[in-house]
């Protein structure tokens, strides 16, 4: 191999985990304030949220894109992202992937409340679908 591309090969893999921290950095605590101000615009569940992603990601997209929802759904996972931020599943018929909401911080307690298999409620902004749904800045409705 050329020691030029070597040498791209090198840069790419050490710039690559930095690039994973930068995206999983996103300021949760004021996507939670805001959240917290706005308006609920659409109600719907776990499974219904995901199936309209799963038939058509546009159309869903130009839906719920930036848009604060209400979903409900039974609760499948709990943890902390690469970035230890937390966040809370909700199962969908796809076991691979589903609906992730994020969490600030200081809604840690929340995520501590809840136990895979409970039924809630989570208030929060849509993002888009990138592998998951993801919801930002949720937070208890």
């Amino acid at each position: 191999m050329k020691q030029k591309t070597k040498r791209h090969l090198l840069t790419i893999g050490l710039l690559s985990p930095m690039l994973v921290l930068a995206l999983g950095s996103y300021d949760e605590e004021g996507a939670s304030r805001e959240v917290a101000e706005m308006e609920v615009e659409h109600r719907v569940s776990a499974q219904q949220l995901f199936s309209e992603y799963d038939a058509n990601e546009v159309r869903a997209g130009q839906t719920y894109e930036d848009t604060v929802v209400a979903v409900t759904g039974t609760v499948d996972n709990i943890g902390r992202d690469i970035a230890d931020t937390p966040y809370i599943t909700f199962g969908t018929d796809n076991p691979i992937v589903g609906i992730q909401c994020m969490l600030a911080e200081s809604d840690a307690g929340l995520a501590a409340s809840v136990d895979s298999g409970d039924r809630i409620t989570l208030k929060g902004r849509v993002s888009g679908k990138l592998g998951n749904v993801v919801i930002r800045g949720c937070q208890a409705e």
